[in-house]
């Protein structure tokens, strides 16, 4: 699987050297009452989600028994989510379980589906365009929704670990699901292609691996006008 991302060796550095300091600020900063949208409230949960990803972000059991703790003991979205992000970050049981049970409470709200389908999609966990694959057979995904179309297949792109693997295989995963959403809606197909239109300022081999999936998609396919003019634009 590819390396971790730069950023993400600078967090597990930056999170062991800054344990203790890190620990004792997620601590003193725990709700200690009923939520409130205030300057105060949300600083204070913005603070405690930002040590939780740096003390969560080496993937260990005691970091991922630490965000499921705050992922099941959340009392609001903002506390939740932002757990679940942490969880999304790393294979585990917790991950898993998560994921599950954020599902089935909220999957009669399209905005959260949408939200737990980008957490997915844009997570950093080497490997992971396996699990993105499997989103498009999920019953959460509608090819017909432009906005779970965003949420999958464009904000698929943001992973710079899974997307620009070395291997390719992100770049492939991204033209399959742009081919996919290209049958029922060309406009959010062409969008969704838009990740590939600055291959050029990527290193040699890459380049090579992004133009091989727009041939293929130009040579073994009839696209749509609208993703047709995106693709023949990469090769041009």
């Amino acid at each position: 699987p590819p390396a971790p991302a730069p950023r993400h060796k600078v967090m597990s550095a930056l999170a062991e050297a800054l344990k203790a300091e890190l620990s004792s600020l997620y601590a003193a900063n725990a709700p200690s009452g009923p939520y409130r949208f205030d300057a105060e409230g949300c600083g204070r949960r913005a603070l405690r989600l930002t040590c939780l990803r740096y003390l969560s972000c080496g993937g260990s059991a005691e970091g991922r028994a630490l965000a499921m703790e705050a992922f099941q003991g959340a009392s609001n979205m903002t506390e939740q989510m932002g757990a679940l992000l942490c969880l999304c970050a790393h294979a585990g049981p917790e991950r898993g379980e998560a994921l599950a049970a954020f599902y089935q409470q909220w999957k009669g709200e399209m905005l959260c589906v949408c939200r737990w389908i980008r957490a997915q999609s844009t997570c950093e966990m080497p490997g992971n365009v396996a699990n993105v694959r499997a989103l498009l057979e999920h019953e959460a995904f509608d090819v017909r929704s432009p906005n779970k179309c965003s949420a999958l297949v464009r904000a698929f792109a943001a992973s710079t670990v899974n997307f620009h693997a070395a291997d390719g295989s992100g770049y492939r995963l991204l033209a399959d699901m742009t081919l996919k959403v290209d049958a029922i809606n060309p406009q959010v197909a062409a969008m969704c292609m838009g990740a590939f239109t600055s291959l050029r300022t990527f290193d040699a081999a890459r380049q090579e691996l992004m133009l091989a999936e727009c041939n293929r998609m130009v040579a073994g396919h009839k696209l749509s006008p609208n993703l047709s003019e995106v693709v023949n634009r990469c090769i041009t």
